[in-house]
């Protein structure tokens, strides 16, 4: 092979290889945004449905048994969360409800601590994370593994 051939190879062989790296690079941008954008709506879902948890809670001095009990009194709409399509199916114990709603207990005090999570989003994040939503009023990501025990919790319908 000439010098000349070897030269145009390289060339041919440099803009193949750089055209990948851009179309990865682009598809790894399209994923980020597309995971920022679910991640908000999560959030303000997660938010809106525990604020109706805790109107529930201060007008009937205990927390709704099930996010289907808040509609249509506390809340219009029973939001849903939207699957990445990253994402091929949710993942978890069960899916019975748009979030993974757990009802909140009263520790030794008789208080409920402000750091119990209530919400749980059914789809995972990367890194196995999951948005959670606590009885605070504020969200939040934690690892899989730091998620309250679910085995022994079935919904209230």
């Amino acid at each position: 092979m000439t010098e000349l051939k070897q030269k145009r190879l390289l060339v041919i062989f440099g803009v193949v290889a750089g055209i990948f790296l851009v179309m990865f690079l682009f598809q790894t941008r399209a994923k980020k945004k597309e995971i920022a954008w679910i991640l908000g709506q999560d959030s303000s879902n997660i938010a809106y449905c525990l604020l109706e948890c805790r109107t529930y809670q201060v007008e009937e001095n205990r927390y709704p048994p099930s996010l289907k009990s808040l509609y249509p009194d506390y809340i219009s709409y029973l939001p849903l969360p939207e699957p990445p399509r990253f994402q091929a199916k949710p993942s978890g114990p069960y899916i019975s409800e748009p979030y993974i709603y757990l009802v909140p207990s009263p520790d030794s005090t008789g208080k409920i601590p402000e750091e119990t999570v209530v919400l749980i989003s059914p789809f995972p994040y990367p890194r196995e994370q999951r948005l959670v939503g606590y009885t605070a009023g504020n969200t939040g990501l934690i690892h899989e593994k730091d998620l309250p025990d679910l085995k022994n919790h079935s919904p209230a319908n």
